[in-house]
């Protein structure tokens, strides 16, 4: 096996999957010594091509369509004006 530079280490964790530190179960398969260029190829590589990367984005983009919808930002006006500055309210008690 090659050795690895300091360079390389750090390009190839800019294209780190996501879901490598989450410690995602589907993903653990490649982390053992047998396997270790495989993990290093796709994990820290080509993730885009891997099949559990795509499961687990289309799981968290259904997560985040199932949301509750954020409201609306409420505008507050002081004397029927629109202030564009921040204004300080204090709290009037329940």
């Amino acid at each position: 096996m090659d050795a690895v530079t300091p360079g390389a280490v750090s390009s190839a964790h800019d294209g780190a999957c996501p879901y490598v530190d989450r410690g995602e179960a589907c993903c653990a398969r490649r982390f053992t010594l047998d396997r270790i260029d495989e993990a290093f190829a796709v994990c820290f590589g080509a993730h885009h091509g891997c099949e559990h990367f795509h499961r687990l984005r289309r799981q968290e983009l259904a997560a985040v369509e199932v949301a509750e919808p954020a409201s609306p930002p409420v505008i507050l006006t002081i004397a029927g004006h629109v202030h564009r500055e921040p204004a300080r309210i204090r709290a009037t008690g329940t």
